[in-house]
């Protein structure tokens, strides 16, 4: 374990933290920020050069400076600066450590929490939080895009197929072959469509070649045109009126069309992260769409 791997470690109570701040380095290779009040701590947590894995928060600490220790109000405050926080697309994992513990999971047993008795425990905690902890804040910064993901929307499938592109986009470790799990979770939206409306996007649009989705006739579908026989002037589903706005057909075609042309093996030597960057912006703003699509209209 790296000691640059920095954990904000939050407790009024000096004679406590010092010895834990040496353990945590000297067993761990964790160096742990060490701040008495949360006042403080907070500014540290949102400057510009944060850079800190997690958080170890006192269960009944220090507000403020000037104000005392042990104050019950201590963790409603930082959990709810935390929840803020986290809406604002800024997650940070944490655990809170107390010599309260009885007393405070009878009203936060929902939180992860651990006596300030083992410390081993807090240390496998925190590790575990560290090792886990970049899917929550991919999620958190994309938090729009994963709402649609759930009952009544878009399969657990879908959300893990946009999590692990998001993942590596974050990590500079994408390729060529991102744009494919991207087009599995557009091919569930019209899945998804379709089993609220089989006008909307009729069944002829998703049995196609090997029972995959059949993206250009559900792009003909978005954009209201005819969708016609192949190679034949033959009408197969008449265009729809204008249920779908205009920019939301046009959006469908181009995230379709790029991360088609760009998922090609003989393409994959042109493609860069801005290629990619289109594509995945692109799909957010059609899954924010398709959301409040289905929220308005099922």
């Amino acid at each position: 374990m790296s000691e640059r791997i920095k954990i904000l470690f939050v407790d009024d109570d000096k004679r406590y933290a010092e010895p834990l701040v040496d353990k945590a380095f000297n067993e761990y290779g964790l160096y742990l920020d060490h701040y008495e009040d949360w006042e403080e701590a907070k500014t540290k947590l949102t400057g510009p050069e944060s850079e800190y894995a997690a958080i170890i928060i006192d269960g009944k600490g220090k507000l403020a400076q000037g104000s005392k220790g042990d104050d019950p109000k201590h963790l409603n405050v930082v959990l709810n600066d935390l929840k803020e926080l986290k809406g604002k697309g800024f997650y940070i994992p944490y655990v809170i450590n107390t010599a309260y513990y009885e007393e405070l999971n009878t009203y936060f047993g929902e939180e992860t929490m651990v006596s300030k008795k083992n410390q081993k425990q807090l240390f496998e905690i925190i590790l575990r939080l560290i090792s886990s902890s970049s899917q929550e804040k991919i999620k958190s910064k994309y938090a729009e895009a994963f709402e649609a993901i759930g009952e009544d929307y878009l399969n657990n499938e879908a959300g893990d197929n946009l999590l692990e592109v998001l993942i590596d986009f974050e990590d500079n470790t994408w390729t060529s072959n991102s744009f494919t799990p991207l087009r599995k979770v557009i091919e569930s939206v019209c899945k998804s469509i379709h089993s609220y409306d089989d006008y909307l996007i009729p069944l002829g649009c998703l049995a196609f070649e090997n029972e995959k989705v059949n993206l250009f006739y559900c792009e003909l579908r978005l954009t209201g045109r005819d969708i016609r026989q192949k190679n034949s002037a033959t009408i197969l589903y008449p265009k729809v009126d204008a249920v779908f706005p205009a920019h939301i057909g046009s959006l469908f075609g181009a995230i379709v069309n790029v991360s088609h042309k760009c998922s090609h093996p003989d393409y994959s030597s042109y493609v860069t992260k801005y290629s990619l960057g289109f594509v995945i912006n692109g799909l957010i703003d059609l899954l924010i769409w398709y959301k409040k699509f289905i929220d308005e209209n099922y």
